[in-house]
């Protein structure tokens, strides 16, 4: 792979992974189903099915294994230029809390921004640890991320929970859907927001900033092995990684297949745990797959008209949510 196609492939990754996201997030970012807590039937059953098998939770994890990727980089190249690479990567981390914290409270509850920025620091304390170091600690953060998943999922009722009291005001007349107009009562969703932010928040922060961080350290492992720049001697390895993990996957997703065909109305929530832990296989398999397609140089070109609509990713996430609430 040259040089230029190298640095592409990353930018091709991150930014497929990043349209996929807001793909997945269009229901709750659209008001609704803003807690995810809808049935869903007919085609809208069989849409939401798919998302779930093949989109969610599958490219946040390979967004968030880029940050760890992206991070090394950063600092590589900070270093190499004389720069304090700690000093300037504490200022982008506090940067991207103020923004998230601010886009969390104004515009969208479900942002994860802070919580990037907070799993980030943890990343401070491995980047000159070893490889082999690394890659455990990752893969322990992410056990004990998806312990916790397992006990809230087992601790909560098979009914669809209840809706905290103070979104109540929120609906749009129909308190079954639980649909949100975004546009109506917006000081008072802002409260709403705040109140969750500084309430409930770090509830779903102990949840969710493992499992960041863990992939995180997955990210940072392959950094410094140098992963993306050693593909060709590592095809193999790659190939293999690919259908295997494409078999765990399929394994996994069983039962959501299952829930699917048996249910007349169709609950997330009911196979979360399933599409969590079938979401991180799809997801290696996906880079793998995109890996050994930015090795061939005829994909490469066809791609090449892309970089406008991947630049998405390295713009502020308000304007993503903006253009959605617009739509």
């Amino acid at each position: 792979m040259q040089q230029n196609s190298r640095i592409y492939s990353l930018d091709i990754i991150r930014g497929i992974a990043v349209l996929c996201i807001l793909f997945a997030n269009l229901p709750t970012m659209t008001g609704l189903d803003p807690f995810n807590q809808v049935g869903y039937s007919g085609t809208d059953k069989v849409i939401r099915f798919l998302v779930d098998l093949f989109i969610q939770a599958k490219f946040y994890t390979i967004f968030a294994f880029l940050f760890g990727v992206g991070f090394y980089i950063f600092m590589k190249n900070t270093k190499a230029k004389g720069y304090p690479m700690y000093k300037l990567f504490i200022r982008r981390l506090c940067i991207l809390l103020a923004f998230g914290l601010l886009h969390f409270t104004f515009l969208w509850y479900g942002d994860i921004l802070h919580a990037y920025a907070l799993a980030g620091f943890i990343l401070l304390f491995f980047y000159r640890q070893s490889t082999k170091l690394i890659f455990v600690a990752g893969c322990s953060f992410l056990l004990v991320s998806y312990v916790l998943h397992i006990i809230v999922f087992l601790r909560t009722s098979s009914s669809i929970p209840e809706v905290p009291n103070y979104y109540q005001y929120m609906f749009t007349g129909n308190t079954t859907n639980h649909t949100v107009n975004l546009f109506t009562h917006y000081s008072h969703q802002v409260k709403a927001r705040l109140f969750f932010l500084m309430t409930q928040e770090f509830q779903q922060l102990l949840i969710g900033i493992p499992e960041y961080i863990g992939l995180f350290l997955i990210g940072l492992w392959a950094g410094k092995k140098n992963i993306f720049k050693r593909v060709p001697e590592l095809i193999k390895k790659i190939k293999f990684l690919q259908w295997s993990s494409l078999c765990m996957s399929c394994l996994l997703s069983c039962p959501i297949i299952y829930y699917f065909i048996k249910t007349d109305v169709y609950y997330s929530q009911d196979v979360q745990l399933w599409i969590l832990f079938g979401g991180k296989m799809l997801a290696i398999f996906y880079i793998c797959t995109l890996l050994r397609v930015c090795e061939n140089k005829k994909y490469i070109e066809c791609l090449h008209p892309m970089p406008i609509n991947l630049r998405i990713c390295t713009t502020p996430k308000c304007q993503k949510t903006l253009f959605f609430l617009k739509s």
